[in-house]
């Protein structure tokens, strides 16, 4: 405790302004430095008169001066005071603290907050304090002033910033302490402890909370002492965070640097020269150990060292070492040293040159490596690595035998197969060829089914065969793909119109869903897909019975995937109530000649290529095949294929643009199907009317007075069918009606309406629909008559005088294929001359005027491509106009369709032909065929 006096004079050796008041708010005293700092203004104001109770105007609105009181202790009161003299407002804070006396009663003490750079003195003392105080803050220090005896503290501008507090915000010195992290706030309290009571020097560091984060700050201070007056602490504040951390990073490194000193057994020397010009060597303990010196003192420490040092290292070390100092280039040699009764060690030191900054003086620095283990483990990676070079330099050789040997066994394999596959496929075209052309005569039902049977046979060797080629091109790496546009819808009619006879006869129900979204055209390899679906929907029929309790069932849906603007993920998925197939199995089901059971080989029979030759192919156009399965329910083939978007050109044009068709699904469980039929048609370009379980007897009020194109009527049933054409019976518009009903039951209901248009159902593919609507709204209908007249004209070009000129040349040295393919030709109503080899075709072509030439590959005398070249020859030589020459060849490996392209042929057919595949290529290359 102290005195009022004591306060006084304290107040007055601080030079702070500050009012002390009694409890019931009497004046006691006003410091001179209200009116330094603020002029007569201020006192007048608030009338601040010694005796006297404190003005109104002082309480700032409060009633009485127990409500000030209490305010003030509690948080500073701001005010804004008019200078005068200084022509601005200045912004105090007043703040209040109740002091105990020694024989008086408590006073209260209010105490002006102001920043220590506002103080004036007097305008020396101000110009001068204004001096230090924007010296020190321009250097980032900031400054403080404490008074112990009544807690009063002033801070800079500066120091308010660094501690992250707004220059506006009421700032004490409890406020300050409170930013101190709790740890080093004993150690801050400890020091200022120290200082006031000992003298110790005030310079310590500590940490404290700023904006969120802990920073470091350096504080100095000293004390002012007044034997009257009392007693103040003035000091400087910094933020040393950065410096802190250099110095901690610095630790950091020197500790992680002997550790790694340590770990790799470095040492570390030095050498240094004195100003008498002899050089001084040191070292430390790691390379006392590397050396095993014992201790010695400085000066036979280098007569210790030359004696370890091996005697024919000795003088290239002392000639790299001093053409090191003397150019001041770094050091760095490799040496031995023999230590005495063992073995010697192999020691590497290297070292950088300075010098002081006059240039006079020159150290060296250094390290040494005991390298003497790596040394010997390389001696023995170099032995080792001799042995394994002559080891590779031997087994390189047979390896290059071997691989040569490998090399011409593919090549052999390869030719052979080339061979095999046209020695194969020559008999083979004949074969199939003719039994093709046998099964469109009118021939017995008996003599029909075996010529179904041989067909079917020889398809199979020739799938067998296929399968054979392809796997071997996919393992030779020289399968090609193509990415032309085709047509998914026309892929899926395709296999379902080829495999629908055989679901037929084993009583297998197939069901088509194709989506509705999905693209007309998109680009790709269409064979390769065809192949793939091919061989899954094969699988799933072969796989596939039906018995008492369960009829067989197989759903063939498409559906889009991921549909983004130009690419597109189609799902091709087949699944059936099959066999199934064993867990164990499925993983290895992709590979060459794997089947799911042994025995499955000898019932179901297959050579185990198909899945493996579609999970390559699916691979290779980047897509995969998923398979489900489980043993004795059935299996899910899925092909996910990303597909690119054709462009506009290469879409076809819609098949029922401005046709109208009326459909009535009276049956509820066709409904989904009808909706799906609906898209498929409004794409094509139709406009649908669709009614939903109308009352049969109103569908003739229902279309009464509509027009339309076709009617179609969704009935599934055959009762129900004949229940609608019997209430319908004598209807304008019957011509005009399609009903759709189910496949099996289509036959019945054309043996008793034959003069009913009927569509099958289950499977009715999206192509079939539209191409049979397509079909019955145009004006043109197919009648027997037509069919009659197409088999006239075919035996008229048939009886033709053999003297009548030809337009297409066939080229071919079998006289089984010459045959054969003369009477196909005449079946699709076209004449062809022959010629056995490429010598006679020439001639032939010298000697008439040809739309085409059709050429076999491999003949005596002069084959295909001979033949080609020189007709291309001649066209140039005598300016004849070019024309086109297909290859017909049973060679089907990797590179023979690319060759027949390079020597100048246009197009390919491989061997078996069928007459699909023909007419393909003629109706491709003929613009005028014959007949017409």
């Amino acid at each position: 405790m102290t005195s009022l006096n004591n306060i006084k004079d304290l107040l007055s050796f601080t030079k702070s302004p500050a009012i002390i008041c009694d409890l019931a708010g009497d004046v006691l005293h006003v410091s001179l430095q209200f009116d330094v700092l603020f002029g007569d203004m201020f006192s007048g104001l608030f009338k601040l008169e010694p005796g006297k109770p404190i003005s109104k105007e002082l309480l700032n609105g409060y009633h009485n001066f127990l409500e000030f009181k209490k305010e003030t202790l509690n948080s500073p009161l701001v005010y804004f005071i008019l200078q005068a003299h200084a022509h601005e407002i200045k912004k105090v804070d007043i703040y209040a603290k109740q002091m105990e006396l020694e024989s008086d009663s408590p006073v209260i003490l209010f105490s002006v907050s102001e920043d220590i750079a506002a103080r004036r003195n007097s305008n020396k003392d101000s110009i001068g304090l204004d001096k230090i105080v924007k010296a020190t803050s321009s250097a980032g220090i900031g400054t403080w002033e404490y008074i112990p005896e009544v807690e009063v503290a002033f801070f800079s501008a500066k120091m308010k910033e660094l501690l992250g507090v707004k220059p506006e915000v009421f700032f004490d010195w409890n406020r300050f302490k409170s930013l101190i992290v709790e740890i080093d706030r004993i150690v801050f309290d400890e020091f200022f402890s120290n200082h006031l009571e000992f003298g110790i020097p005030l310079n310590f560091e500590f940490r404290a909370h700023v904006a969120g984060e802990i920073r470091w700050f350096s504080l100095k201070g000293d004390l002012f002492k007044n034997a009257n007056l009392g007693s103040a602490i003035v000091g400087s504040i910094e933020d040393c965070t950065q410096q802190k951390e250099v110095l901690t990073q610095l630790t950091n490194a020197n500790y992680a640097k002997e550790l790694a000193l340590q770990a790799g057994d470095i040492g570390t020397w030095e050498g240094g020269e004195n100003s008498e010009g002899r050089w001084i060597w040191n070292w430390d303990t790691m390379t006392n150990q590397i050396f095993q010196f014992e201790d010695t003192d400085d000066s036979t420490r280098m007569v210790k060292w030359k004696e370890r040092v091996h005697p024919d290292d000795l003088g290239f070390i002392f000639s790299t070492l001093n053409k090191a100092i003397e150019t001041d280039s770094s050091f760095e040699v490799d040496f031995r040293v023999c230590i005495p009764n063992k073995d010697d060690k192999y020691i590497h030191a290297q070292a950088i040159v300075v010098k002081s900054i006059n240039g006079d003086i020159r150290k060296i620095y250094g390290v040494c490596i005991d390298q003497t283990q790596i040394v010997k483990y390389r001696n023995e990676l170099k032995k080792l690595n001799v042995d394994l070079e002559n080891r590779v330099a031997q087994r390189t050789g047979q390896l290059e035998l071997a691989s040569e040997r490998a090399e011409q066994a593919n090549r052999a394999k390869s030719n052979f197969l080339a061979m095999m596959s046209h020695e194969l496929r020559t008999p083979m075209n004949a074969i199939i060829g003719n039994l093709e052309l046998a099964s469109h005569d009118r021939l017995k039902q008996e003599t029909r089914s075996l010529i179904e049977t041989s067909k079917v046979a020889a398809d199979s060797l020739v799938s067998i065969l296929n399968d054979i080629l392809d796997l071997n091109k996919i393992e030779s790496g020289k399968l090609e793909l193509e990415e032309r546009p085709f047509s998914i819808s026309d892929i899926i009619d395709n296999i379902t119109n080829i495999f629908l006879p055989v679901a037929t006869k084993k009583n297998l129900i197939i069901d088509v869903r194709e989506a509705t979204n999905i693209p007309k055209v998109v680009l790709g390899d269409e064979v390769r897909v065809r192949q793939i679906l091919f061989n899954l929907l094969g699988n799933a029929i072969k796989f596939t019975n039906s018995r008492d309790e369960r009829v067989g069932k197989i759903v063939v849906s498409v559906f889009v995937k991921n549909d983004q603007l130009s690419l597109q993920n189609i799902v091709f998925s087949v699944k059936d109530n099959g066999i199934g197939i064993d867990k164990n199995v499925q993983n290895s089901l992709f590979s060459p000649f794997v089947q799911a059971e042994k025995s499955t080989t000898r019932k179901y029979g297959g050579t185990g290529l198909g899945l493996a030759i579609c999970g390559n192919l699916a691979d290779m156009m980047g897509g995969a095949i998923i398979m489900e399965s489980e043993l004795g329910v059935g299996s899910t083939f899925s092909l996910d294929l990303p597909v690119w978007q054709a462009k506009e050109q290469d879409f076809p044009q819609p098949k029922l643009a401005n046709k109208t068709i009326i459909i009535f699904n009276i049956n509820v469980y066709l409904e989904k199907v009808s909706k799906r039929y609906i898209s498929y048609l409004e794409n094509e370009g139709a406009s649908v009317q669709f009614y939903d379980q109308p009352i049969l007897k109103d569908i003739e009020d229902i279309i009464k007075d509509k027009s339309f194109d076709l009617v179609l009527v969704m009935v599934g049933e055959l009762e129900l069918a004949m229940k609608f054409i019997e209430l319908t019976r004598g209807a304008s518009w019957n011509s005009k009606v399609v009903v759709a009903i189910d496949r099996a039951q289509k036959d019945a209901l054309t043996a008793s309406y034959p003069q009913v248009n009927s569509l099958p159902i289950k499977p009715l593919t999206r192509n079939q629909l539209i191409e049979t609507l397509s079909l019955l709204s145009s004006s043109y209908q197919i009648t027997d008559d037509t069919s009659d007249r197409k088999k006239e004209q075919i035996l008229e070009t048939e009886n033709k005088d053999e003297d009548d000129h030809a337009d297409i040349l066939i080229v071919e040295d079998n006289i089984f294929n010459q045959d054969l393919i003369k009477k196909q030709m005449l079946r699709l109503g076209y004449k062809a001359d022959l010629a056995g080899d490429g010598k006679e075709a020439i001639h032939k072509w010298e000697a008439h005027q040809y739309s085409l030439i059709l050429s076999d590959c491999h003949m005596p005398e002069m084959d295909g491509y001979e033949m080609t070249q020189s007709i291309r020859r001649l066209e140039r030589e005598r300016g004849y106009s070019r024309i086109p020459i297909v290859a017909i060849t049973g060679a089907a490996m990797a590179g023979d369709k690319e060759h027949c392209f390079s020597v100048g042929m246009d197009d390919f057919l491989s061997k078996p032909i069928k007459l699909n595949g023909l007419k393909l290529i003629l109706d491709k290359w003929l613009k005028f065929p014959v007949d017409k």
